[in-house]
């Protein structure tokens, strides 16, 4: 018996189902700049490499509560079904039944800037890098708060990190 925390997801489902719509619908494909949604660019989104993803999606490795509250967030689907039993429909986090469109709208907000002068795929990859920075940033953030000791240095570097969160937020 398989212990629970390493027992397959539904991520590799709807990754899936993701990419049958994609190919299926070329409005869909144009307006998010994307002809298949890949393991690296979840595990962009994620911070976590494409391995992980792939270990996740095999049943190999657990995901987290947040990994997959992030996944959810990008792909439009409840995180909670994600990690629910394969049996339960998909749905979003309204409790509504998940949908073309409910992925459409989440991955554009999840990936996009909102005043970006990109388009297409360039937009989408800019969005997934930005997440992936703001991953890198909190990650850091985190990390001098815990080992702040006070020095003209360190409170500088923060004082500049707390900044590029202030952009972050802003865009």
């Amino acid at each position: 018996m398989p212990r629970p925390s390493s027992r397959k997801t539904n991520l590799s489902t709807v990754r899936a189902t993701v990419n049958d719509w994609l190919r299926a619908d070329g409005r869909l494909r144009e307006e998010l700049g994307v002809s298949v949604v890949t393991q690296d660019m979840i595990a962009a989104v994620l911070g976590v490499s494409r391995s992980y993803v792939q270990a996740v999606e095999l049943g190999k490795r657990p995901l987290p509560d947040g990994l997959a509250e992030s996944a959810g967030r990008l792909l439009g689907v409840d995180p909670r079904w994600i990690l629910g039993p394969p049996d339960d429909a998909p749905v979003t986090r309204t409790g509504k039944p998940w949908h073309s469109d409910a992925f459409r709208r989440a991955w554009s907000k999840a990936t996009c800037f909102p005043k970006s002068p990109f388009t297409g795929k360039d937009r989408a990859q800019l969005g997934i890098i930005h997440q992936s920075i703001r991953r890198e940033v909190e990650g850091i953030l985190s990390a001098l708060r815990y080992r702040h000791d006070g020095k003209r240095h360190s409170r500088a570097l923060l004082a500049a990190v707390e900044q590029v969160k202030r952009d972050m937020r802003a865009s």
